[in-house]
């Protein structure tokens, strides 16, 4: 009978392999910074192409 050794076993791979708190906390970070800076280029977008229409229409 062979007996496993418990500090050889791997932990639960629970969210893609990470391993750890601190990665999955900075994993998380990093989808909430690239989701704000979305929003704000979709900001920037709609108001730099609603100011080129205006100043289209105004110039006609």
């Amino acid at each position: 009978m062979t007996v496993k050794n418990r500090e050889t076993k791997r932990p639960p791979r629970i969210f893609f392999g990470i391993k750890n708190g601190q990665s999955f906390i900075e994993y998380t970070m990093l989808i909430i910074v690239v989701g704000i800076a979305l929003i704000a280029m979709t900001a920037y977008v709609s108001r730099a192409m609603n100011a080129a229409l205006s100043t289209k229409s105004s110039s006609k």
